[in-house]
């Protein structure tokens, strides 16, 4: 394996990391569950040994400071040792780049789950997507009072607090961390079905924008922005039709 340290420094993601820890995301399997249907969790008590200092000779990336980086996809350390690409940007091929518009019409969920305990008062779906990259997209609605059919304006909500959608771009599977981070601050949001363990809906005329920050995001002024005309989306179990 090379010493290579790649995008898992990406420590400026928005809050929708929080809310990845709950899950993870695997290619070509499902997660580990234990008898209640969670992730279970397998930890190591051993003592962890202090990592071996870097030879410049054997990085395949740059080292900066003594640490060998990837700098072709690292956002902190992007083309070189001091170049931070801004919230919202990923390090593509060396560069800061804003990410392409990466969220389906219809995404397609390698690894899902509901969850009603990251935030309080919130019923939240939360899925890995596969593309070129591993992408994630969080719907949440407020469990008590969310109306089935209703059409929630996005325009003017406040990133975090539901109902809402957002999106990572290229998540790294060792800290469940996406380089980039989305809201959807404009938009239609309609549960179509909410039944037990499931809910369905649209998001029309979606416009997300680039957020900063971990519990409380921020948007990013004049960040990276991209539109998604329509996404239908279902998480956890199929909803039965109506009547």
């Amino acid at each position: 394996m090379s010493p290579v340290q790649s995008s898992s420094s990406r420590s400026r993601a928005s809050w929708l990391a929080l809310a990845l820890t709950a899950t993870s995301f695997a290619v070509g399997g499902a997660a580990c569950s234990g008898d209640d249907g969670n992730p279970t969790v397998i930890t190591d008590a051993r003592e962890i040994d202090a990592p071996p200092a870097i030879d410049a000779s054997t990085c395949n990336g740059t080292v900066c400071a003594g640490t060998c980086f990837d700098t072709f996809v690292d956002e902190q350390h992007c083309g070189d040792c001091t170049t931070v690409c801004d919230p919202g940007q990923a390090c593509q091929a060396g560069d800061c780049a804003c990410p392409p518009s990466f969220v389906p019409a219809t995404p397609s969920f390698i690894q899902q789950q509901i969850d009603t305990t990251i935030l309080a008062g919130a019923t939240l779906g939360i899925g890995g997507m596969l593309n070129s990259t591993i992408d994630a997209m969080i719907v949440a609605y407020p469990t008590a009072t969310v109306m089935v059919g209703r059409a929630y304006d996005l325009a003017g909500a406040t990133p975090g607090t539901p109902p809402f959608a957002a999106v990572g771009y290229d998540l790294d599977l060792d800290t469940l961390t996406p380089s980039a981070s989305f809201y959807a601050t404009r938009g239609t949001l309609t549960f179509t079905r909410i039944c037990a363990g499931g809910f369905q809906g649209t998001l029309a005329g979606a416009h997300f924008v680039a957020v900063a920050g971990l519990m409380n995001p921020t948007l990013v002024p004049n960040g990276c922005a991209f539109d998604v005309p329509m996404i239908t989306f279902a998480y956890g179990a199929t909803c039965p039709a109506p009547g």
